[in-house]
């Protein structure tokens, strides 16, 4: 149980996709197995895991952000190849 227990410690406090239903996870099981004790565990651990869950958040925005900037360089490429193609079938 203690494995367990670290393994869900320590992946609640990444800013990973989904953080909220592998927090979810993590209460049911301390509360499967002590409902006194898991409400003090997970008071302990509820501030790391906020901290991971913004920081999650941050990085989906600026993911996107890049996405979408990604996106725009990639079409400009094309529209610049297309030129270049055009001028070498003219010439």
């Amino acid at each position: 149980m203690d494995q367990i227990r670290r393994a869900y410690q320590q992946a609640t406090e990444q800013p990973i996709e989904n953080i909220e239903t592998l927090w979810k996870a993590y209460d049911q099981f301390e509360m499967t197995l002590n409902k006194v004790t898991a409400r003090k565990i997970i008071a302990e651990r509820s501030q790391q895991y906020m901290l991971a869950r913004a920081a999650a958040k941050t990085l989906k925005t600026k993911m996107e952000v890049i996405k979408q900037y990604q996106h725009l360089h990639d079409a400009e490429n094309k529209d610049a190849e297309k030129d270049d193609n055009t001028k070498l079938l003219v010439t």
